[in-house]
């Protein structure tokens, strides 16, 4: 394991932004259109964010298992 200083930081980092993204996303779908900008777009963007996030968290799950599976 890691020891830097970095290390924490760029641990709640990688746990924060997938869920940021989604909840970034449920927002814009919730909010704009009470604001009154109905854009034509925003029904994409979920699926879009939560493929992303999947692939996201499956990279992570793999890379962590090559990790222990190959230590330096």
């Amino acid at each position: 394991m890691e020891t830097s200083l970095t290390s924490p930081l760029q641990f709640c980092l990688k746990q924060v932004v997938p869920f940021a993204l989604s909840f970034l996303d449920d927002a814009l779908l919730l909010l704009l259109p009470r604001l009154g900008l109905h854009l034509d777009g925003l029904q994409w963007l979920s699926p879009v964010l939560l493929s992303g996030t999947v692939v996201y968290w499956l990279g992570q799950f793999l890379y962590s298992r090559y990790r222990v599976s190959h230590p330096h």
